[in-house]
């Protein structure tokens, strides 16, 4: 089906899969399908479900989210934790080029995510993180953390405080592509007000 850039999206990821991309621990996101292009460079939301079994999802193909992390949160009320932006594709073409960016992907060779022996013509796609960050609900609004890599390659937290306070607010998920489901109804507000840059990354 057609994506369109007006759309919002979000990606359907089991634990520990989603905390370890938003910590930046897991910097390439990979998938047996090539990332649209149109949500390349874009931010997506990530939508956090419970481990389960490998390449099976556990949800429906239209269902209620949560808009941040909540203590709420469920296997029947999965939540947009957080978003990231993938700014390339890479493929992979052979086991030792999958092998070798284990560090950034984080699948092993024995992992059921991992690269099969023996499939003809197999290809393995790793969406590379950009920017990405947790997003939470405060008294004073939406505080979205941002984890990227400056300069120096150490880890900044930017904390960004929008303009308008937004209590958890049940959304209408639906199932586009695969994991990829578009997000309807109500959107909250991008970060746009007060900023703090510093080195101190909590754990």
């Amino acid at each position: 089906k057609n994506l369109h850039s007006r759309q919002r999206f979000a990606l359907e990821m089991q634990e520990p899969w989603a905390n370890y991309l938003l910590t930046r621990r897991k910097t390439i996101e990979t998938r047996a399908y090539n990332l649209p292009l149109v949500l390349l460079g874009r931010s997506i939301d990530v939508l956090q479900t419970p481990q389960g079994a490998a390449k099976v999802s556990s949800l429906g193909n239209e269902i209620e989210v949560l808009s941040s992390r909540s203590s709420t949160w469920s296997k029947e009320n999965p939540s947009l934790i957080g978003w990231c932006r993938f700014i390339s594709v890479k493929e992979y073409r052979t086991r030792e080029d999958f092998i070798a960016d284990e560090q950034y992907h984080l699948v092993s060779s024995d992992n059921p995510y991992g690269w099969k022996k023996g499939t003809k013509d197999q290809v393995i796609y790793g969406w590379v993180v950009g920017e990405c960050g947790f997003s939470t609900t405060t008294q004073g609004g939406n505080d979205y953390t941002i984890m990227d890599d400056d300069k120096d390659n150490s880890p900044r937290r930017n904390t960004c405080t929008a303009a308008t306070t937004n209590n958890d607010v049940s959304l209408r998920a639906i199932r586009r592509m695969r994991s990829l489901f578009e997000i309807i109804q109500q959107q909250p507000l991008p970060p746009t007000n007060t900023c703090n840059n510093n080195k101190d990354v909590a754990s």
